[in-house]
Parts: C-alpha cells; sequence; structure tokens
C-alpha cells in the first residue's frame, strides 16, 4: 500500500513540474489501454431507475492478476467506461419515452477537459461529441438568460448562437463502438446481478434514493 501512496505522490510532483494536471498525465496512460479494459468491468453508478433508483457495491469484476495489462490506470479507464455506459442507458431511456435519439452529444463541464473519457464516450455512444469552448455550461447558461432577460438578446437562441463556441467534436470510433455495444450487454447483467446481491443483504448498496 505504501509504495503505491509512493507512485500517487510521485504522479502528482511529476505533473506539478510538467505544470500539468495529475489527471492529464493519468488520461496519457489510460489511452494506452484498449478500448474495454481487457474485458474489467466496473459496476459503480447505475442508470435511473424512476421506480427504485439504487447503486450497488462498488465493484470492479474480470481483472487477473497480471499487473501489465491491470495495472491503476486500467482501473481508471474502466471507470471512465462506466460512466459512458450510464450515458447509453440514459439516452435509451429517452429514446424510449420520445422515439428519438440525438444526432450529437454536447459534453460540458470538468469532466470535458479529459480528451480520453470524451472519446469514451462518443466510442460507446456511436455518436458524435462536441464539446464547448467554455466548460462551466451552467455559468454560461445563467448568462445567456440573463441577456435574453435585460433585452440584450431577442431571443435564447439568438443568445446561445451568439455565445457558446465550440473547441472540438470527437468522432466515434466504430470498429470501438461494436466492441462497446457487446460489452454494454454484459455490464448491464453484471450490475444487475451486483443489485441482487445488495437485494439478499449480502452487500451494502452505494447509494440508494431518498424514500425507498
Amino acid at each position: 500500500m505504501s509504495r503505491k501512496c509512493s507512485r500517487v505522490i510521485a504522479e502528482k510532483q511529476e505533473g506539478e513540474k510538467l505544470g500539468k494536471d495529475p489527471y492529464y498525465l493519468m488520461d496519457q496512460k489510460a489511452a494506452l489501454i484498449p478500448a474495454g479494459s481487457y474485458g474489467m468491468l466496473c459496476a459503480f453508478s447505475d442508470i435511473m431507475n424512476f421506480i427504485s433508483w439504487k447503486h450497488a457495491a462498488p465493484t470492479f469484476t474480470n481483472f487477473e492478476l497480471d499487473p501489465e495489462k491491470f495495472n491503476r490506470y486500467t482501473f481508471y479507464r474502466s471507470i471512465l467506461e462506466n460512466t459512458a455506459m450510464v450515458t447509453k442507458g440514459h439516452l435509451e431511456l429517452v429514446k424510449e419515452a420520445t422515439g428519438n435519439m440525438p444526432e450529437s452529444i454536447v459534453f460540458a463541464g470538468g469532466a470535458s477537459k479529459s480528451p480520453i473519457w470524451c472519446q469514451i464516450l462518443s466510442d460507446v455512444l456511436g455518436l458524435p461529441v462536441r464539446v464547448p469552448v467554455v466548460k462551466e455550461a451552467t455559468g454560461l447558461g445563467a448568462a445567456i438568460l440573463a441577456g435574453y432577460g435585460v433585452g440584450i438578446y431577442e431571443d435564447i437562441s439568438a443568445a446561445a448562437n451568439k455565445l457558446v463556441k465550440w473547441d472540438k467534436t470527437y468522432n466515434p470510433s466504430m470498429e470501438n463502438h461494436v466492441l462497446y455495444e457487446n460489452l454494454y450487454k454484459t455490464w448491464r447483467k453484471v450490475y444487475a446481478s451486483q443489485l441482487e446481491l445488495c437485494n439478499q443483504k449480502l452487500t451494502n448498496n452505494m447509494w440508494i434514493a431518498p424514500g425507498l
């Protein structure tokens, strides 16, 4: 454990020396891990369930005692892939409710600063992912509404067209998308099994929606 802590500290120090965020270095290493993280699955957060939303006990599965393949960068990538799987599940809920799927996705917030996260999201969804220049979308959205409210812009669309600028668009690798389509089906089954363990009181839920 002390050795691993030393590595994390060394990575942080290296980041400071290079003037880079430690997560930037993690991204660089995780980008070298193949899509699908050698088959390892991360079961953290789940897709929204409007009737009974619960998260299973945090779990990593399908990893081996092979430090060349399964190191902290593999685990890190697996976490990013889990979040993309959840996003895919939410888009499927939107399609179920509306009958429509978007042609592209807007990814904002601090996480959108990670190129590998953006690419994983695009690959999992099979859709282009657009990242705005201003990553803090909540603040920009408030400014857009304020500009419309005080009459600077005649409508919200005009304000958005004026103020929202695009930094980059990530296009999906269809080869990776096919891989993730199969992995997603497996992930859904594994997550359902993890939830059942919680229901049987063999493991503890990471989170349960209030009132359940």
